[in-house]
């Protein structure tokens, strides 16, 4: 960890960052690509928390992409589609199972959790195509809000520029949490946290030369929503960047847009906290309180579009 960050960081963000990284190597990046999802997948079982006991958790397929359903006896209406992070190269059902879980129970609504297609068996196209196919099997009249982290928020941005023109279930607002939505790279909090704790300029550098190399597709833009994007009509947008973040500028400046077309967009910069901070929302009173934020974003949603 650079030095900075011992002083930046509070105790119990410290203490999550040299346990994260006791279990998740910094050097991971250069490892055979199973090697470093067990890495990712022993951090992520470490940090697990129990499910509430009373949600009733289902795993099955939409159209062939395996999801996990997680609902209540309470439940209302609409449907959370929640992308999980990991680079894209990383993440399953069970890598996020107890966020979804505690989503579920404390919001009171279905959240589908989708175990979309991994790089570098597949493209990042074909992460985005599976998580149309969950998204298309769902009612005509159902009204998704979309929740991602970190790669996972990248995706939901791409759904919600895909579906503002597609007849059909209504995205009615969208969540995302640390993406990564394509700024330059070079500069801003790229440079200003280029060697942040848990993800450096580096690592953001090596998953974007990786995952959106030189790929075209024939109905999507490239993923990388601040270069090609259009910003107009896209759902009402909350997102929540962490300080001490190579991708926080770009959840700033996605919402800057987004407004500038006549939108609704709010952004959080969550002061003193580090890229995955999900995993210490209760191990930490800022992480805590940044999820409580989130938590009460998706419920705000769900309020205004009843409205």
């Amino acid at each position: 960890m650079d030095k900075k960050y011992k002083q930046l960081l509070d105790k119990e963000m410290l203490d999550f960052v040299r346990k994260t990284e006791l279990l998740y190597s910094n050097d991971s990046i250069d490892m055979t690509v199973q090697e470093h999802r067990n890495q990712y997948n022993k951090m992520a079982e470490y940090f697990r928390f129990a499910r509430p006991p009373e949600l009733l958790v289902e795993d099955v397929f939409f159209s062939d992409v395996p999801v996990r359903i997680y609902s209540s006896n309470n439940q209302i209406a609409p449907v959370i589609i929640y992308l999980h992070g990991g680079g894209f190269m990383l993440g399953s059902l069970d890598s996020h199972d107890d966020v979804c879980a505690e989503i579920a129970w404390h919001t009171e609504m279905k959240v589908i959790s989708v175990d979309y297609a991994l790089f570098p068996e597949n493209s990042f196209f074909d992460a985005l195509e599976d998580c149309i196919k969950v998204i298309t099997s769902l009612s005509d009249t159902a009204s998704v809000i979309l929740v991602g982290d970190s790669a996972g928020g990248t995706l939901a941005a791409n759904l919600s520029s895909y579906f503002v023109t597609e007849k059909g279930t209504k995205v009615i607002g969208q969540v995302l949490i640390y993406p990564g939505l394509g700024g330059d790279g070079t500069s801003g909090s790229y440079e200003r946290h280029s060697d942040a704790p848990l993800l450096t300029q580096k690592e953001t550098n090596f998953y974007r030369a990786q995952i959106f190399g030189e790929i075209i597709h024939d109905r999507l833009r490239s993923g990388l929503v601040l270069q090609d994007g259009d910003f107009t009509k896209l759902p009402p947008t909350i997102v929540f960047s962490a300080e001490y973040d190579p991708l926080s500028d770009d959840g700033r400046e996605y919402c800057k847009r987004i407004r500038k077309e006549g939108g609704s967009a709010k952004w959080y910069l969550e002061l003193g906290l580090v890229h995955g901070y999900l995993r210490a929302r209760h191990l930490s009173k800022r992480a805590g309180a940044s999820f409580e934020r989130i938590l009460c974003s998706i419920r705000d949603i769900e309020k205004d579009y009843k409205i």
